[in-house]
This record gives C-alpha cells, sequence and structure tokens, in this order.
C-alpha cells in the first residue's frame, strides 16, 4: 500500500484533485498546508493529520470526524507500515 503525503494549501487545489481521484486504494496523510483540505474532503478512504498541524492553523473546532488526527510518532508508524510513501 502506498502513503501519500500532501503537505500544499488550497492554492493547489487542481494538484489534490488529480491525486484524490487515484486515493481509493491508499492512504492520505495531510501535514503543513495541506491540512486544509480536510475540510474539503468527501472521499472514504483512510485519510489522516497531523494534530499539530490542524491546532496551529485554527483548524481543530471544524475538523472533519473522518480524519484521523495523529502525531508525529504515528506518522513515523505510517510510513514504516507502507510500502512506499509520496510526497506532494
Amino acid at each position: 500500500m502506498v502513503l501519500n503525503i500532501f503537505s500544499h494549501g488550497l492554492s493547489h487545489h487542481e494538484l489534490f484533485t488529480k491525486i484524490s481521484n487515484m486515493l481509493q486504494l491508499h492512504t492520505l496523510l495531510l501535514i503543513q498546508d495541506g491540512v486544509y483540505f480536510g475540510l474539503h474532503l468527501k472521499e472514504n478512504i483512510n485519510i489522516y493529520a497531523i494534530q499539530q498541524d490542524v491546532i496551529s492553523r485554527g483548524l481543530i473546532n471544524s475538523y472533519p470526524d473522518n480524519i484521523k488526527l495523529i502525531d508525529y510518532n504515528e506518522f513515523v508508524e505510517l510510513v514504516l507500515n507502507h510500502d512506499k510513501s509520496i510526497t506532494y
């Protein structure tokens, strides 16, 4: 399985749309400004976000329940548990 790591903000919406169309069998991790996309995701896939990035951007109270918030130790576990990772 592939871990897709997305760190770009909403200005990269076209790129994110292309990526999300390929994610049905993959895992998505939102980091840095990529956590803004969590507010717009409707896909039913494995989605994670770095909790500290969500908090630091003031999104914690409006963040969707279907996205699992993780810390950096869990981020390392995700990377180790996937065959490969791709960062966008």
